[in-house]
């Protein structure tokens, strides 16, 4: 018992020393946006609508009602600190750790391989990817349930009895409950009553089979809701798409290729492109290494019966991932090894155990082993983890390993956007368009860079080629609409938004592009119905609420545009844009202290957001009471602005004039007015022309613009709203 003890406390010591750093990591723009950041019921805790909804929602195509509870628990616990919930991975990652070596010793008795594969388990490189990502939180918590049921099973084995069955039942409910990769987990059971418990012969056969078929009961039918959940949401691609000889393929290479990660875990990266090429070869290859080892370990069966257990633990637990229902684009994942490892691990250990009998200084000569490759782990682990610190780390990596990964450039392209790095996310985002032209999401990603760059007829074309690729998306298509609408083109927006909701009449965010569109033609009460229809189909959608704000800032009710807009950040508080609105609502409704307060939370989610820049700039420059001007202030941030615009914007452009006459240089204002007036009259933006020349009248009698003292009866302009390059959104302008 206390050799158990210190077994226990080194396996937790050295599982907590190696990934510690994760306490310093930040979220990832990849999944944990889904899972927890840019998801409002997880982002408001634990609630009881979070329950429910947890309790009922198929979200990302898995039922996991378990998951998002957890991550609601963390989000109570820690609120927005990234390590929290990066803790809370590696605390159950202990736990199964802790698990493994106790469920092995129950069941075994045998102290020191199952020390073994409890380490590998904990150390091994393979499984930073489901304990670094919190995202993965379904990996870690359904092995924790499914090794409890398998501590309950063992006690069940023991004594046979309904009482001890229950718990069997209920736990592996509980590890469906948070991923239903567990569906394989009663033939795991059934291959520990072969050994080590050798409850299962000829003669009990039927017995063992009859007493797991509550449990595959069970598995069943978490199988169907999945299978049910992935098909609506569009995850499993169809036969036609990835016909099923490619699949098998898949499934063989990917076989061989965890266990070769697993001797040799190099080239470690989050995504694992399929190749354009079929790998018949390695295909052929791969069949041959496993045929060869199902031989070796049945031949060995009587003699050694962990190889066959732990080779068919491998094999079987694999298969709801292993690519023959192919969900996703992955080839293969290294968090899909998470279970199936304990199987090879077990191979290796008693495997150890049994070679060392045949040498000198067994003893000795197990320990050298063991030691070698636990260290290795440590090594290789403490090595490949940093690249999991954050979003540029993670993609950079990808990238280096993986040139022509496309999701690896998208996502790094995005990485790179939200860090402000404008110039070499459009490198990134060009270079996935090229090595993958029919990708609908890297003309998407570019798309959408592109247009907030103000490069609109080179955005929209991006745009109109990802609607091309995949017609039926109706994201794209409301993407396309929302860019048709900021290049002026409102009809076209319409038109694309009908086509949407003809093929998805209960799309929310179709509503949403539609509402905005009859917004820029002035109908404002079509796009109010459109907006509130928006809320009816998806009462959390936050961008209704602020495109409800936007009208009634247009129709000169500031106060009730307010109160839209708190109503967004109650569901949405991470929307940059919703700050920003209330920021210049609160300065129309001359309040600029407040504003001050959203126009900087505004920037610290989003520190180079162009708009957000540009809009406090404004602000610091022409506020009529002097207490809220700042000339440097206002002359860093519309500068910034128009850095990451490429200039290309003529509304930016005329916010640093106005903060060049701030700071008393007008021939440089006047220089740069010109220049947006030149911009505005090439692009047929007269009415910003109109505008822009009032202002030079300023400039050229040596005068700063001041903007009208605000007041909360009076409704911007068209031009006004015009210059903001959306309704009103710009104060005072």
């Amino acid at each position: 018992m206390r050799r158990d003890l210190i077994i226990g406390v080194l396996l937790a010591a050295a599982t907590v020393a190696v990934y510690l750093p994760v306490a310093h990591y930040e979220f990832l723009n990849y999944d944990d946006y889904r899972y927890v950041t840019n998801n409002p019921l997880v982002g408001r805790g634990l609630t009881l609508d979070g329950v429910a909804w947890a309790v009922t929602a198929v979200d990302l195509c898995n039922w996991h009602p378990l998951t998002w509870l957890s991550h609601m628990l963390d989000v109570q616990l820690f609120g927005p600190w990234a390590g929290g919930h990066h803790l809370t991975n590696l605390a159950l990652h202990v736990a199964n750790t802790l698990l493994i070596y106790l469920v092995l010793r129950r069941l075994t008795a045998a102290r020191w391989p199952s020390a073994l594969v409890a380490a590998l388990f904990a150390l091994h490189p393979l499984h930073i990817q489901s304990v670094a990502w919190v995202a993965e939180r379904k990996d870690v918590l359904c092995t924790f349930f499914a090794l409890l049921a398998l501590w309950a099973y063992a006690r069940y084995a023991e004594r046979p009895s309904l009482a001890r069955y229950v718990p069997v039942f209920v736990l592996l409910a509980l590890g469906l409950a948070s991923k239903p990769m567990l569906v394989t987990l009663p033939l795991v059971m059934l291959l520990l009553d072969f050994w080590p418990l050798r409850r299962l012969t000829w003669s009990t056969a039927g017995r063992r089979i009859l007493e797991k078929l509550p449990l595959l009961a069970l598995s069943a039918a978490a199988s169907v809701i999945t299978m049910l959940a992935q098909q609506a949401g569009g995850a499993v691609m169809s036969i036609d798409s990835y016909p099923l000889g490619n699949r098998v393929v898949g499934a063989l290479v990917a076989y061989a290729g965890y266990i070769g990660k697993m001797f040799w875990p190099t080239g470690l990266i989050v995504h694992y492109p399929r190749p354009e090429v079929l790998p018949l070869g390695e295909a052929i290859g791969a069949a041959a290494l496993l045929v060869a080892v199902t031989a070796l370990v049945l031949w060995q069966v009587r003699r050694r019966p962990y190889l066959a257990v732990g080779w068919f633990w491998y094999l079987g637990t694999l298969v709801p991932v292993i690519g023959v229902v192919q969900v996703g684009e992955q080839a293969m994942a290294d968090r899909y090894t998470y279970i199936p490892l304990i199987g090879l691990f077990i191979m290796i250990a008693w495997g150890l155990a049994d070679l060392v009998r045949l040498v000198r200084w067994r003893q000795v000569v197990a320990a050298a082993a063991a030691t070698a490759a636990i260290v290795a782990c440590i090594f290789s682990t403490r090595a490949q983890l940093p690249y999991w610190a954050n979003s540029i780390a993670l993609f950079e990596r990808a990238v280096a390993v993986s040139p022509s990964n496309c999701i690896a450039r998208c996502q790094l392209g995005l990485a790179r956007a939200s860090a402000g790095k404008i110039d070499e996310a459009l490198i990134e985002f060009r270079r996935a368009v090229e090595d993958c032209p029919s990708n609908p999401v890297a003309h998407n990603n570019l798309a959408r860079l592109l247009v907030l760059m103000g490069r609109m007829d080179e955005g929209l074309a991006h745009f109109r080629e990802a609607v091309a690729i995949v017609p039926e998306n109706v994201q794209y298509r409301a993407n396309l609409a929302s860019a048709l609408v900021q290049a002026g083109r409102p009809t076209e927006a319409i038109a694309e938004c009908q086509e949407a909701l003809r093929l998805a009449p209960d799309f929310a965010k179709a509503h949403l592009r539609l509402g905005l569109a009859l917004a820029s033609l002035g109908r404002f009460e079509e796009a109010l119905r459109e907006y509130r229809e928006a809320l009816r189909l998806q009462p959390d959608l936050g961008e209704a609420y602020n495109n409800i704000g936007l009208v009634m800032t247009l129709k000169g009710r500031l106060a009730e545009a307010e109160v839209a807009y708190r109503e967004a950040l109650r569901y949405q508080p991470e929307l940059t844009e919703v700050h920003d609105n209330l920021a210049n609502t609160l300065v129309n409704l001359g309040r600029p202290d407040e504003a001050l307060a959203h126009y900087g939370e505004a920037l610290r989610g989003q520190p180079d957001a162009p708009n957000v820049l540009n809009d406090l700039a404004w602000v610091r420059a022409t506020y009529p009471d002097a207490r809220f001007r700042n000339a440097s202030e206002a002359l860093a941030l519309s500068g910034r602005a128009c850095e990451l615009t490429h200039g290309e914007r003529p509304d930016y452009l005329d916010v640093l004039a106005a903060s060049l006459a701030e700071a008393g240089r007008f021939e440089d204002a006047i220089r740069v007015a010109e220049q947006a007036r030149a911009l505005a009259e090439a692009t047929g933006r007269k009415d910003v022309v109109a505008v822009i020349e009032g202002r030079l009248k300023f400039y050229r009698a040596n005068q700063p613009y001041r903007m009208p003292v605000p007041t909360a009866a009076k409704a911007a302009s068209a031009e006004e709203a015009a210059m903001a390059g959306k309704p009103a959104a710009t104060p005072g302008r």
